[in-house]
């Protein structure tokens, strides 16, 4: 520069460039964190959808699983959610064949209850008998059509051989009556052969309504069959319902890791990092937890317990923050028999109570098996 002023003005160009570099990596940035947020909630987005008994696929809803469910919860790597899910259904379905066999325990039907399949029958029938009568109707008020049809085009018809016989004379009426004899005899013809047409459609019908019940016959036979299905949870977890409720959750943990021990099982899945049994579940409230709590202590006779074991509540809360903890241990800890002393370290017996998003689960984990098998977490397991 020659002066002062070209001086100032190559420094305000050198600033200008600058601001615009420095604008252009900010807009990049920007744009790799949208893109970023975006695919957080990729697996949300593009949620399983599942198919109950032959019906059309619907959107899995979490809230399904509040009502007394038997779940085995499993925090995985997130984004590998559904590998993971499909791994663990079949890693658990081989094992509760192979505990069913050992147990001498005969292969229970799906988890719903007697009154609600005669619901479904019911249902399923009223519809069938809907859709036939639909069918029928239908194929009447075409039959109808037509005769309707048929009955103008002989009046038109008599209409046409009326005026034919008074323009021709008085000499021509036979043939007219002829031709009238021989249109009776082919509507007679007509008619008989469209009766013949709908009891044919009536019988395809029927048969096509008996093929619809065997394929969902065929449908609900598969779903029986199953013994386990995964579902996709929030923020990097996975539910793994067991439909046979004479397996709980708890004791098919402890059959898996029992076989493996004193090493962890490799063959769930590679993306697990941790599993926690639950028998029953509940809505995260504070009300309804505190009586599933008391449902497993009676279910689980708790009183017949050692008094020299202790034990320990393990509360874990995931994203529920209007759940107060105090509230909820003091609640359960209330139902516990008198006698036995708190050891949160290492306790014999663990009430396991955790909740995500709607759903909260219990179970009682006793004679030191939680502690035993490392509180089924993979990485305190030594390569």
């Amino acid at each position: 520069p020659c002066c002062n002023i070209c001086t100032s003005t190559t420094s305000k160009l050198q600033t200008k460039t600058n601001m615009s570099e420095t604008s252009n990596h900010k807009k990049s940035a920007s744009t790799d964190r949208k893109r970023k947020f975006k695919q957080q909630y990729h697996g949300q987005n593009k949620r399983r959808k599942l198919n109950d008994d032959g019906k059309k696929p619907q959107k899995y809803d979490i809230g399904q699983l509040t009502k007394s469910r038997n779940i085995l919860l499993c925090s995985c790597q997130k984004y590998k959610e559904k590998r993971c899910g499909r791994d663990l259904q079949r890693s658990f379905s081989r094992y509760i064949e192979q505990y069913l066999k050992e147990n001498n325990i005969e292969n229970g039907e799906n988890d719903k209850t007697k009154d609600e399949k005669k619901e479904d029958k019911d249902n399923n029938d009223k519809t069938e008998e809907e859709t036939t009568k639909k069918e029928m109707d239908d194929e009447d008020e075409d039959i109808d059509l037509k005769m309707t049809n048929k009955d103008k085009t002989k009046e038109n018809n008599a209409i046409k051989d009326e005026n034919q016989t008074e323009t021709n004379g008085d000499n021509k009426p036979k043939d007219g009556q002829d031709e009238d004899e021989d249109i009776d005899l082919k509507m007679k013809n007509n008619d008989e052969t469209e009766k013949e047409d709908t009891k044919e459609r009536k019988k395809e019908v029927v048969k096509s309504v008996n093929i619809a019940d065997e394929i969902s016959k065929e449908l609900s036979s598969f779903h029986k069959n199953k013994l386990c299905e995964w579902y996709e949870a929030p923020s990097g977890l996975v539910a793994i319902e067991i439909f046979n409720k004479k397996i709980p959750a708890s004791k098919l943990l402890k059959f898996i890791f029992d076989k493996h021990h004193p090493n962890k099982p490799d063959d769930l899945s590679p993306f697990v990092f941790k599993l926690v049994p639950m028998d029953l579940t509940s809505y995260a409230k504070i009300d309804d937890m505190i009586n599933l709590g008391k449902q497993m202590i009676e279910r689980e006779k708790f009183g017949e317990i050692s008094k020299d074991d202790s034990y320990g509540i393990n509360y874990k809360n995931r994203g529920n923050k209007q759940l107060d903890r105090n509230e909820i241990i003091k609640g359960i800890a209330g139902f516990v028999p008198e006698g036995y002393k708190v050891n949160l370290s290492q306790p014999k017996t663990v009430i396991i109570l955790q909740t995500f998003s709607k759903v909260a689960g219990l179970s009682i984990i006793k004679d030191g098996v939680f502690t035993k098998h490392k509180e089924y977490n993979m990485s305190n397991f030594k390569e």
